[in-house]
């Protein structure tokens, strides 16, 4: 066979690498066919170059991870009631601290994938932690905010607080024991912490009607009460109520959830009272800048703390403040201003003398 021309030999040369024309690789061999010289590199053919191509930008820092739908769920729905729900776990604390597996070994039938979620649960969860809790307390923190499924442990356990019936909870008194267990060795917050649910006018008849009864229940709450304003408002689009609590014993565990929120768990059987509720209602002969607010303000002798929360007047949106009726600065601020008040009556009486 006669030996092939200078184009065939160009494009057999071509057709080695097709990912050269990419831009992605480049592969260069030498003209020179001698043998190099003593003691000088083999330059006949180089290694593989690679480079990047000319139109590929470079890659700048993730963004963080938005907290997903379902970790909203637990913050819009209320935490509060008429009804006293430490009388449906009475005797709780009197259970022995046993594992995560055998707190909620009563749902294994029950809840889906349980005892797989249980494993998630104890490898993933802060530990060891500077609050000294032992894995499986600090597991039953985060198994409580984990999400799978439709209905997972976080549900079942509302589910039976909603009941009001003691035979529904007791079988979850090992799992409280340790859940509180876990909370003890945390220290109490003294944030304001929120809430929001959608606009439900029994629920504001209840609490007007209830005020002097309120209760705090186990509940979710964070610090920023603008993140479920802004989640309630696209998923309804429709007039919220934001609920915020003071002095309510509310435990942060942003280090112990499954989730990247600032989360707060709320104290189940705290009395609570109405420091505000506020409702911000257009006159509808009016425009929005001469708006006009109807501003309701119950007990306010107890408003106590100071509100995180920016409010705007925002026309679809209720505020209520609720706050511990036997709190330590609710005491505090009661006897300062007596004595503020004795203080006042002694000096106008030696003023008359």
């Amino acid at each position: 066979m006669g030996s092939a021309c200078s184009c065939c030999k160009k494009a057999e040369k071509q057709s080695l690498h097709p990912l050269e024309q990419s831009g992605t690789l480049s592969y260069i061999e030498s003209e020179i066919s001698e043998r190099p010289t003593k003691g000088e590199p083999d330059r006949r053919k180089t290694p593989l170059i690679r480079r990047k191509p000319d139109n590929q930008s470079i890659r700048t820092k993730s963004p963080p991870i938005l907290p997903e739908k379902h970790d909203f769920q637990r913050f819009t729905k209320h935490a509060f009631s008429s009804f006293d729900p430490l009388k449906l776990v009475d005797g709780y604390l009197n259970e022995p601290l046993v594992t995560l597996e055998e707190a909620l070994q009563p749902f294994r039938d029950h809840i889906d994938r349980l005892s797989y979620n249980i494993k998630e649960a104890k490898t993933k969860c802060y530990y060891p932690t500077q609050h000294n809790l032992t894995r499986d307390e600090s597991a039953a923190i985060y198994i409580y905010t984990m999400k799978w499924g439709s209905y997972c442990v976080y549900d079942h356990l509302q589910a039976a607080w909603s009941s009001e019936n003691r035979s529904q909870m007791k079988p979850w008194f090992k799992y409280l024991k340790l859940l509180k267990s876990a909370l003890n060795k945390l220290p109490d917050s003294n944030e304001e912490v929120w809430q929001g649910i959608p606009h439900n006018e029994m629920v504001i008849e209840n609490i007007k009607s209830n005020s002097s009864r309120l209760y705090s229940c186990l509940g979710s709450c964070l610090s920023d009460p603008n993140q479920i304003k802004l989640y309630l408002q696209k998923n309804l689009n429709q007039k919220i109520i934001l609920i915020a609590y003071t002095n309510g014993k509310a435990k942060l565990i942003r280090d112990y959830t499954a989730s990247s929120l600032n989360e707060y768990i709320l104290e189940p059987g705290v009395k609570l009272g109405i420091s505000q509720l506020k409702d911000y209602l257009l006159q509808s002969d009016m425009k929005p800048s001469e708006s006009a607010f109807n501003e309701h303000i119950l007990q306010s002798s107890m408003k106590l703390g100071k509100s995180n929360f920016n409010e705007v007047y925002d026309l679809n949106t209720m505020t209520i403040h609720l706050v511990a009726r036997q709190s330590k600065l609710a005491l505090t601020i009661i006897l300062f201003s007596s004595l503020c008040l004795s203080l006042h009556n002694l000096l106008n009486e030696n003023a008359t003398d």
